[in-house]
């Protein structure tokens, strides 16, 4: 799953969170400043990308999750 950090009414990090297979899972935002977007990055690590990486960056981790 590919979902922004801010939504309405939830978060990316909310679905992270309810999320069955959080290793394919993967953030995006472009607002990596936030407080919000701190501790996504610090949860989810490599999975949590800036938007100013798009797509180069969204390919390359879509790629790696799921092993091609």
């Amino acid at each position: 799953m590919i979902a922004d950090l801010f939504l309405n009414g939830v978060t990316g990090l909310d679905l992270y969170e309810a999320a069955r297979d959080k290793g394919r899972f993967l953030l995006i935002t472009g607002y990596p400043e936030r407080e919000l977007a701190v501790k996504a990055k610090e949860r989810l690590g490599e999975r949590f990308i800036a938007k100013t990486g798009v797509p180069e960056g969204l390919r390359a981790r879509v790629e790696t999750l799921i092993g091609s």
